[in-house]
């Protein structure tokens, strides 16, 4: 998979809107996003936009690398490993996410 886009911001909100201004109805679309503080966002927005090239983000961008990954079945219809993850600090600290 390519990666097409990067922002900051609410990320619902952000995302709602971009698929009715920049993508297609008919394509699936799959997202990730990490949650941070603005400031980091902002950065961590500034450098890929200077490393990659994002085919729908037009201002800023700079980059002319490609930002891709390759996701097996299981990772399309579940999702990523945020439960196995969980599941490791539970068993980490035992009580204390409960």
């Amino acid at each position: 998979m390519l990666c097409l886009y990067i922002g900051k911001g609410f990320a619902l909100g952000r995302i709602k809107r971009h698929i009715t201004e920049k993508w297609p109805e008919q394509e699936l679309l799959y997202v990730t996003f990490y949650e941070c503080e603005n400031r980091i966002a902002k950065y961590i927005e500034q450098l890929f936009l200077d490393n990659y090239d994002f085919p729908l983000n037009s201002e800023e961008n700079t980059g002319e690398g490609f930002l891709a990954t390759v996701w097996d079945s299981e990772r399309y219809s579940i999702g990523t490993n945020l439960h196995e993850i969980s599941d490791r600090l539970a068993n980490k600290f035992p009580g204390r996410f409960q």
